[in-house]
């Protein structure tokens, strides 16, 4: 069945199937999506996942994180303003080893997350990722930029986070075309663009 296995089939339907309460956390719209992207079905290419109407737990993070790293079609990731602890990531991103989100990928937006940059980075080291969104997290440092390879990204937008902009830092971001680093410390966003368009220049 598609490369799936009877234990991930199991659990599959233990997390994202309604209970005898009728009550599975998460809308019908939401599963058939998931299911979609388990199965690679290539008519799904985007995928959203807000706050107002699916509940996670750590098993929901886990699975969903497996069946996106093998996940060939997929070009764009929205978890727009959720709202899940630092905790739900790491379950998401323990599924996925450095480049495993390096397929298809193109735009990611974590708004509201409370994550380490570093893990996300890390899934992401090589691929197609052009535009990075992760407004009002809990990042505090962009280091691992000059760690990976992202040749194509070219905008980030990490506005609202604890990040302290060092000069040295700002020499990650010279090859963007577009960056968003409002209250971001020590530098205004004025300050930002001025001291990597020294740099480009």
């Amino acid at each position: 069945m598609d490369g799936i296995t009877y234990e991930e089939e199991e659990l599959h339907n233990d997390y994202f199937y309604p209970n005898y309460d009728g009550y599975s956390g998460q809308t019908q719209d939401c599963r058939d999506d998931i299911d979609k992207i388990r199965r690679n079905d290539p008519t799904l290419t985007e995928f959203t996942l807000s706050h107002a109407n699916n509940y996670f737990d750590k098993m929901n993070w886990k699975l969903l994180g497996r069946y996106i790293i093998r996940n060939t079609h997929l070009i764009s990731i929205d978890f727009t303003e959720l709202y899940a602890s630092k905790e739900s990531l790491s379950y998401f991103f323990s599924e996925m080893p450095q480049c495993s989100l390096a397929n298809s990928l193109q735009r990611l937006d974590l708004d509201g997350f409370n994550t380490d940059l570093f893990e996300m980075i890390r899934a992401l080291d090589g691929g197609p990722i052009e535009n990075i969104v992760c407004e009002r997290g809990d990042i505090d440092g962009i280091v691992v930029l000059g760690e990976v390879e992202l040749p194509r990204l070219h905008s980030l937008d990490l506005s609202d986070n604890k990040i302290v902009v060092s000069k040295l830092s700002l020499l990650l971001l010279v090859h963007l075309d577009d960056i968003n680093f409002t209250h971001c410390f020590p530098y205004s966003v004025h300050q930002v663009w001025k001291n990597v368009w020294h740099l480009k220049h």
